[in-house]
């Protein structure tokens, strides 16, 4: 087990963000965090990223206690993120981006920094010459971009938050082929995503929350026939398309 977290609580004054979930998270698994909107998913991804501090309840990570730490001594210990709306610095390049994510977060560098960078970029496949200034990129490049900042660091935990949204259905498809190489080399990924096509096809297992409310957890199998999930959240008319789907 990589990540465990337990209990977690978040409020924002008298609003109960994330209500006491508990989950874990295998080394080497695609983990789903689904729900609607308001669920509590960004919230508790960013409590596992330390950006924002819980108010009960325990994470641990790859052995270690690390509730309540900041997100730079995370990112050190091997955790890793991108947003939902990418941030960039706009006016610095492409390879500039990269190269800021891999000086600050990379704890033992095993070649030069720039190496690292190219290889960051040239791994999630940038269509773009590295000199771009960030501030010309479109979303899709700048998911890419998000991503190469992420695995710049070599995280053993790479959190991906709705890296589908903004995307057409061509680059969501080589979205979910990238997770996929990522994951093949050997890091563990949580993906929060409304998207289900995404959801159902790359992950292994996946939790369901409603207002901050763990609800199921299971394969996407599972989670597809569950009631609760149905009623909360996927609603029948997911069902008849996915029906559609399989007999056509």
């Amino acid at each position: 087990m990589l990540l465990q977290v337990d209990g977690v609580v978040k409020r924002f004054g008298g609003m109960v963000a994330v209500n006491g979930v508990t989950m874990a998270v295998n080394q080497g698994e695609i983990f789903g965090l689904i729900g609607p909107n308001g669920a509590g998913k960004t919230t508790l991804l960013n409590v596992i990223a330390g950006v924002e501090k819980p108010n009960s309840g325990k994470i641990h990570f790859n052995g270690k206690d690390v509730t309540g730490w900041n997100p730079e001594g995370l990112c050190v210990a091997g955790i890793s993120r991108t947003f939902q709306v990418p941030r960039k610095f706009k006016r610095m390049s492409v390879y500039e981006n990269v190269l800021v994510a891999t000086t600050f977060g990379l704890a033992k560098p095993t070649k030069p920094l720039s190496e690292h960078t190219r290889e960051a970029l040239e791994f999630v496949n940038f269509p773009l010459l590295i000199d771009t200034i960030a501030n010309k990129l479109n979303a899709a490049q700048l998911k890419r971009l998000d991503l190469a900042r992420a695995i710049a660091s070599q995280p053993k935990l790479l959190l991906l938050d709705e890296p589908a949204s903004g995307l057409t259905p061509t680059e969501v498809d080589g979205l979910m082929q990238l997770i996929g190489v990522i994951r093949d080399t050997g890091v563990t990924i949580i993906v929060v995503e409304h998207l289900m096509k995404v959801v159902m096809n790359v992950c292994d297992r996946m939790v369901v929350l409603d207002h901050g409310e763990f609800i199921a957890e299971g394969t996407p199998d599972e989670i597809a026939k569950n009631p609760k999930v149905i009623e909360a959240y996927l609603g029948e008319e997911y069902l008849r398309e996915t029906a559609a789907e399989a007999a056509a």
